[in-house]
């Protein structure tokens, strides 16, 4: 489902610019605020001006959570999707600027699900069960299309990155120490906009997702009220499905996950990163590629024990998360990395897995976002 603002004017794109280098992985286990000016790849991500976190996704694209841009219980639109990338407080409101929108969609499974949603989203307080999380939050994501080609510019992150996803090129392997075990958890960094810190101040934590496991192949055709592109999205490196696409279609769109990470109502729409393994940076064939977004950060899961005479025993808080990549096993599964290049990669210890022969391929969140992304790309 899209909406769209007419006669918008969309500026000629400049040059794209070489990603800057990130430094050594220094991030905090606890979290920390960003210093200023935010520094790559930080600085991609950015606050609406309805309060909710988005990250930029391509040349003129950003990527937030559907309750922060639609309401289906009311059939309305939010107001207020104008982006500000790097927004780090009253010293550094608008570093790059305030840029408007001129369009954006939401998956018609989030239209179907009769959920509201609001501008700061996900509160402890209105924190949703396991299983409205199931029903609801597995839709939760939204495409904004920006008047400006902001992207060119500072960058951008790619959106899934298993087999098929971002550039087409393979996952490097999750190591110990590194991006992830082969217990289905990832070492991931999290950026966004907590609203019980000061007022558009980013703050950011190195912190731990729970990967999930993609159906066995062949995936089920999905349905056309899951939100999932119909025609599958295209590798940005060659513009060719990816081999599981051809042979089963687009991946299906799994339950959200969940993560260990700090977060709090401001932080919907906040991208979960992949941390680079103990190596330092991603390389495939010498050239370093933009930052893998995992999952993005769409409620609260808050959950309290008490015993027989009323007294609290336990309680537990965590996130919960749209994921954008999923763990299979075999070589057929969804595999983005192609022909010799793939074989290089994995003889130098670079191919895309988990451990234990198994690798990350999308799902059907990140193929239905490079879809909406390929529908605006006149940026």
């Amino acid at each position: 489902m899209a909406r769209g603002l007419p006669d918008a004017a969309s500026p000629a794109a400049p040059t794209a610019p070489s990603p800057a280098s990130p430094a050594p992985d220094d991030t905090p286990i606890t979290l920390t605020r960003v210093r200023t000016p935010a520094p790559y790849p930080v600085r991609l991500v950015g606050q609406l001006r309805n309060g909710c976190t988005a990250f930029l996704a391509g040349p003129c694209h950003v990527v937030t959570v559907a309750h922060c841009v639609y309401d289906p219980e009311r059939g309305i639109w939010w107001p207020g999707l104008e982006f500000s990338a790097g927004r780090n407080g009253a010293e550094d409101w608008e570093p790059e600027g305030s840029v408007t929108w001129r369009a954006t969609e939401v998956p018609d499974g989030w239209r179907q699900r009769g959920r509201g949603g609001g501008g700061g989203g996900g509160s402890s307080s209105g924190a949703a069960s396991a299983a409205t999380a199931t029903a609801s939050e597995q839709y939760d994501y939204a495409v904004v299309v920006l008047a400006e080609p902001l992207g060119r510019r500072l960058g951008w992150m790619d959106v899934g990155c298993g087999g098929g996803g971002g550039d087409g090129r393979a996952q490097p392997l999750m190591e110990d120490g590194g991006a992830g075990g082969g217990d289905g958890m990832a070492w991931v960094q999290v950026a966004g906009y907590p609203d019980d810190r000061p007022n558009g101040t980013l703050w950011t934590q190195r912190c731990t997702l729970h990967t999930p496991r993609m159906p066995q192949e062949p995936w089920p055709a999905p349905a056309p009220e899951e939100g999932v592109a119909v025609a599958p999205a295209a590798n940005r490196s060659s513009g060719s499905l990816s081999q599981a696409q051809q042979a089963h279609g687009p991946p299906p769109t799994l339950p959200p996950t969940y993560h260990g990470c700090d977060t709090r109502g401001g932080s919907s729409g906040s991208p979960l990163w992949a941390v680079p393994a103990a190596g330092g940076l991603q390389l495939v064939g010498g050239k370093q590629r933009r930052p893998c977004v995992l999952a993005m950060h769409v409620a609260g899961d808050y959950r309290r024990r008490w015993d027989g005479g009323g007294r609290l025993t336990a309680s537990r808080r965590r996130g919960v998360a749209v994921a954008f990549v999923a763990a299979a096993r075999g070589s057929g599964a969804g595999a983005g990395a192609v022909g010799g290049e793939r074989a290089a990669a994995e003889a130098q210890g670079a191919g895309g897995g988990t451990g234990g022969g198994e690798r990350w391929v999308d799902t059907g969140a990140a193929a239905w976002i490079r879809a909406a992304i390929a529908r605006h790309g006149d940026c």
